[in-house]
């Protein structure tokens, strides 16, 4: 199990045994966002992976490369963490909870982007292409809690 899958199934339990009615209604959606959260992540680092066998990486970019990643990854675990400690959960308190997510994550993808590597079509690939589209955005950071 990749480390992001055993973050997600963490999550999920924390939230499951914190039996919050607050964040009981919640629970499907925001299970669901870290999910997508946790696979886009992986999904950047299978890309990156496949990017530096074919394209010369200086040990610099992929030291840095591995800071920004841990440091997204890390971000994640605890805005997981975060939401499952709040009794009652609303739009204000999740964001608050994510927010070093989402500054680690657009960190990672501006620095893959300085580098070349980009996504293209439904998958992400080291393309470097200028028109190619803009990285996935992690469900954590669009949720809306209603």
């Amino acid at each position: 199990m990749k480390p992001l899958h055993r973050l997600a199934a963490f999550c999920l339990c924390v939230l499951l045994l914190t039996g919050c009615a607050g964040l009981a209604s919640a629970l499907p959606t925001i299970q669901s966002a870290l999910t997508d959260s946790s696979l886009v992540l992986s999904d950047i680092e299978s890309v990156f992976e496949g990017y530096q066998a074919t394209h010369p990486i200086t040990p610099e970019v992929r030291a840095e490369y591995a800071r920004l990643v841990a440091t997204a990854n890390q971000a994640l675990l605890y805005g997981g963490r975060a939401v499952s400690d709040l009794g009652q959960v609303d739009q204000g308190k999740y964001d608050a909870a994510f927010a070093d997510f989402r500054a680690a994550y657009a960190a990672l993808t501006d620095f893959l982007t300085k580098q070349g590597v980009t996504p293209a079509g439904a998958g992400l690939v080291g393309s470097g292409a200028p028109s190619a589209p803009a990285f996935p955005v992690p469900r954590v950071i669009g949720l809306r809690i209603q």
